[in-house]
């Protein structure tokens, strides 16, 4: 009798601290399993984007089915920051009727979020101002210096009948943004998806424009700061199957990689000028997010909720058995301490990868 209650003392305790969301240490975490680390709010959410200073410390972008400001229910745009690797999240107020796509912070203070504006916090993300209006819809945006950041867009800042493939540059931390160079094709229909900027003179991007009966796939870079733009080089075979590039990250000037529909997963080394495709498996699902510490160790997340871990430069791509499978995934943000952060529709995952 003792041992019985015993062990439903022990399910109490265990459920208490599921609920409590108590997670385990960094030290303590399971090598390749992914913790549901989602922030509870009693209400729907979508998580776009992520970014950590450290293993612990931390920012997800997104929105939420809460609006309070507005008399009805409607989508939200949040942040949400963590200082312990997400057992606890600190919410920031109502952004707006938006979703954010992108969350950057320059230090422990100072972070920036887009979508058709620019917010800018001084406090952690606690608190937002708005301080410029884009007009452009952004879909993601990277900082490669404090001063230097990049959006991958589809419209020119402040025109609002042209529309084509567009990048935005700023110089000034993001207060203000105009188009790179040359980057705008305002005659064709498309979008820049992807942004990447190893370096503040080499930046590369990925969309797709339209042609009057088909659709293109674009793959563009600069070596000059983004004065000029050139296309890059996409193999025949995949250019002619009408795979859609979704996301793309270079770890340095030469390595990276671009992800597209059809668990798509090209490989460079030479800075674009010539591309390899890897084998992530045969699947309907799109690679949605890659991102690298290293030359050889990446992790891919998909639209169906699939993750993939690569140790050795994408030779071989292992796909991670997951206890916690959302329905999607949009992102993944993996730190060099090897800590793991993914998130979609659903949630955000949390997980240490072997090495």
């Amino acid at each position: 009798m003792r041992c019985r209650y015993s062990f439903y003392l022990f399910l109490v305790l265990v459920t208490a601290l599921y609920r409590c969301n108590v997670f385990p240490s960094d030290s303590e975490l399971v090598p390749d399993t992914w913790y549901n680390i989602t922030p509870t709010h009693g209400a729907p959410t979508e998580f776009s984007a992520a970014f950590f200073l450290t293993a612990d410390k931390g920012w997800i972008s997104g929105q939420t089915r809460e609006y309070p400001t507005d008399g009805q229910p409607g989508w939200g745009g949040r942040v949400y920051r963590t200082d312990n690797g997400g057992v606890s999240w600190q919410s920031s107020p109502d952004y707006g009727n938006v979703r954010l796509v992108g969350v950057h912070f320059f230090d422990d203070q100072r972070g920036i979020v887009m979508r058709r504006a620019v917010s800018k916090s001084n406090n952690g993300g606690a608190s937002w101002q708005k301080v410029f209006d884009i007009f452009s819809l952004v879909r993601e945006f990277e900082f490669s210096d404090e001063s230097t950041g990049w959006a991958a867009s589809d419209k020119d800042v402040g025109n609002t009948t042209g529309v084509g493939p567009t990048i935005l540059k700023s110089i000034d931390s993001g207060n203000t943004w105009v188009v790179s160079g040359d980057m705008t094709r305002q005659d064709w229909g498309g979008v820049i998806l992807g942004i990447s900027a190893p370096s503040s003179s080499t930046i590369y991007g990925v969309g797709w424009y339209s042609r009057p009966n088909d659709r293109v796939l674009l793959l563009v870079g600069t070596k000059d700061g983004g004065n000029t733009w050139m296309d890059l080089h996409i193999p025949p075979e995949i250019e002619s199957r009408g795979d859609r590039f979704t996301c793309i990250n270079f770890v340095n000037e030469s390595n990276g990689w671009i992800g597209g529909q059809f668990r798509t997963i090209l490989h460079t080394t030479d800075g674009g000028a010539t591309w390899f495709e890897q084998n992530a498996g045969v699947g309907p699902s799109a690679i949605t997010g890659i991102d690298a510490i290293d030359e050889n160790h990446a992790i891919a997340v998909t639209s169906a909720g699939e993750i993939f871990v690569t140790r050795d430069g994408g030779v071989l791509w292992e796909e991670q058995q997951l206890t916690n499978k959302f329905s999607s995934l949009s992102s993944v943000f993996y730190h060099e301490s090897g800590i793991a952060y993914a998130m979609g529709n659903d949630g955000v995952l949390k997980a240490k990868i072997s090495r």
